[in-house]
């Protein structure tokens, strides 16, 4: 990009729309066409409200390796903000589920780049897209959806997904939020880990059930594990608002994780967690 200064900027322009539509209409140069996005996006010549265009534009149409790049050139956290629209787009489509493995890894990707230096940026994905996550989390646990891929990408969906929460209840946690918002939080993620380990079982406990993966049964209860011994407090008031079945399923996945998911010999014995309960 030795191109003179004056027009540099419209220079770099025509770079990136011809990088992206070679992204756009071939695989064979991917590698090179990511290569010159990155130098143009990162040239000084592009102001940052450009590169949030790039941002946006590439979310929208799904080119998510495209815009990873572009996220990570741009100040954290700033890529992120301006592609809302189609990060919502995409993890809010449940017909097509091969958006979904691509846009929440890319998600998570730059969330954890970016949150760092941009912690608040939390705030705005739990409020934007939030729900979509906890959506998708709950389509692929209990196997709802169906689709060319579906079975394929359950475990890497949910795995996706359980780590961005994980991420943002980390924040809220740390942050000044008031209880009552982790709580609430925090409820609404266990009741779908509930149905999950309900659904997939876990190891030496199959549940029986067509489809049923232990793996995701299992990362469900290491969920519950963290926050109980991240967050002692946040779990005994989470667990005083679960009905009493659905306490029993987290209870029974608490202590199999906790016992290294061995066979029980001599009958059940109680997991401790009888103060948490009114």
């Amino acid at each position: 990009l030795s191109h003179p200064d004056d027009g540099k900027a419209d220079f770099t322009r025509a770079l990136i729309q011809i990088a992206l539509e070679i992204l756009q209409e071939s695989n064979e140069l991917d590698a090179p066409s990511l290569d010159l996005l990155k130098c143009c996006v990162e040239s000084s010549a592009l102001p940052n409200e450009d590169g949030g265009l790039i941002a946006s534009y590439t979310a929208a149409h799904g080119l998510w390796r495209a815009w990873a790049v572009v996220c990570a050139a741009l100040p954290p956290g700033y890529g992120i903000s301006c592609s809302i629209t189609g990060i919502k787009s995409s993890l809010g489509d449940l017909e097509d589920v091969a958006k979904h493995v691509s846009a929440l890894t890319a998600l998570r990707a730059a969330l954890q780049n970016a949150s760092a230096n941009d912690p608040g940026l939390f705030s705005i994905i739990l409020q934007s897209v939030g729900f979509e996550i906890l959506q998708l989390l709950r389509a692929y646990s209990v196997r709802i959806l169906n689709g060319s891929g579906f079975d394929d990408n359950r475990v890497v969906v949910c795995t996706e997904a359980v780590r961005v929460n994980l991420m943002a209840f980390t924040y809220l946690s740390s942050a000044p939020t008031e209880e009552a918002k982790v709580i609430a939080f925090v409820s609404t993620l266990f009741s779908i880990l509930i149905e999950s380990v309900a659904f997939n079982g876990y190891p030496n406990h199959p549940s029986g059930k067509v489809g049923a993966d232990e793996a995701i049964g299992r990362m469900s209860a290491q969920v519950f594990v963290h926050v109980l011994r991240s967050s002692p407090g946040v779990f005994k008031s989470t667990m005083l608002a679960i009905p009493p079945d659905s306490r029993s399923v987290l209870e029974a996945s608490v202590r199999a994780d906790m016992n290294g998911y061995k066979l029980q010999q001599g009958g059940k014995k109680k997991l401790s967690l009888k103060g948490f309960q009114r």
